[in-house]
């Protein structure tokens, strides 16, 4: 009889079902994670677009603006989450009092009154790591013990002559 081969496989069996529970309980927060959401903000051709807060949105919608979720993953998760956008041109033209701000000052003035912002601020993947921690830190530390314990016993042997 091979007890550390036995043990071994205990723990392997033991081990893929404890990753497979940490992962069924945890789908739900992982797939919430800032990373996993939509479409890559770089993938978007909102971003050449200026948003404004729908509440103070002029002309028509779907013909001078679209109601749309941020372009950047990170502010989706905001109030609001969603705008009006507007191209350039037309937003200039719904709004006389921005007639010589360039494209980068008016984005970053819109971007400011909805409380939103151009850099990641804060973890796309939090739930993620904490899941994979939980699910194969455990593990890993069971398999380091039980080695260890193994080679320490393995020296109370008897001697074979």
């Amino acid at each position: 009889m091979n007890v550390a081969r036995g043990l071994f496989r205990l723990w392997l069996v033991v081990s893929v079902l404890w990753i497979v529970l940490v992962g069924v309980f945890s789908y739900d927060k992982v797939m919430a994670d800032r990373g996993w959401a939509g479409d890559p903000w770089w993938e978007s051709d909102r971003v050449a677009e200026l948003p404004v807060r729908c509440e103070n949105a002029r002309g028509a919608a779907n013909v001078d603006y679209h109601v749309a979720d941020a372009a950047e993953p990170w502010n989706r998760y905001l109030t609001p989450s969603n705008a009006c956008w507007y191209s350039e041109d037309r937003l200039k033209a719904l709004w006389p009092e921005y007639p010589n701000m360039d494209h980068t000052a008016l984005s970053d003035k819109l971007y400011q009154t909805l409380g939103w912002s151009f850099k990641f601020d804060g973890d796309r993947f939090e739930h993620t790591k904490i899941a994979a921690g939980v699910g194969l830190l455990p593990p890993l530390a069971v398999l380091l013990i039980g080695a260890a314990f193994m080679w320490a016993f393995s020296g109370f042997r008897r001697a074979t002559s």
